[in-house]
């Protein structure tokens, strides 16, 4: 491999994705350093109260400018990672967006009205359809379910059922063109879009059609 081929082989190599583990304990991370400086700094502040050798008027000053400088710096670089994180996230939704939209075109044209969903998981795409078609005509719906091991997305529609980890949820749309997911134990509405339903993180849009 000569040095050119390295280039385009380090630059086609996807960026590390850190655990939510370290998300979670980063900023622990950065205020225990900044306590630490603090602390080192206040020793050596009583340390040189206690000499008699006088000490340049403005050392308090470099010992407070460098914490503020260290403090500036962990919040640039968390809010880099934060961006670089969000940044690869987004354009993985966008890719596995694009990959449903193309998916369900395709497979829409071979099975008109007979579609009742299209599943997504770690073992693939598997394909859901009815014994006949009777699938009412609506409007394709995106959805996302996050569960404690394993991320499930879906296409399918109002009045369809999806199930997850063995639960259940029916597919509704609401007068307002709100998505709900009606579970046996919860019910989840795009409409309060932070609100988790028991174990699962939920996302829900009508999926684009056109190219």
């Amino acid at each position: 491999m000569n040095n050119s081929q390295l280039n385009d082989c380090l630059k086609s190599a996807p960026v590390p994705e850190p655990s939510s583990q370290y998300w979670e304990e980063f900023p622990k991370r950065v205020m225990s350093e900044i306590q630490s400086r603090e602390a080192l700094g206040q020793k050596s502040d009583a340390k040189r109260s206690l000499s008699t050798t006088a000490q340049p008027w403005w050392s308090p000053l470099l010992s407070k400018g460098i914490i503020s400088a260290g403090v500036a710096l962990a919040c640039m670089v968390l809010a880099f990672l934060l961006g670089l994180r969000q940044g690869r996230h987004s354009a993985i939704e966008e890719h596995q967006l694009a990959q449903a939209q193309k998916c369900y075109r395709e497979i829409e044209g071979l099975f008109p009205n007979q579609v009742q969903a299209l599943v997504f998981d770690s073992q693939g795409m598997h394909l859901v359809l009815a014994e006949q078609s009777n699938v009412p005509a609506s409007t394709p719906l995106y959805v996302t379910i996050t569960g404690p091991k394993e991320v499930h997305r879906f296409v399918t529609f109002s009045g369809q059922r999806i199930r997850v980890n063995g639960d259940s949820f029916e597919v509704l749309v609401d007068r307002q063109g709100d998505v709900l997911l009606v579970g046996q134990q919860s019910v989840w509405s795009s409409s309060e879009p932070g609100e988790k339903a028991g174990p699962y993180r939920i996302e829900a849009r009508p999926l684009p059609t056109s190219s």
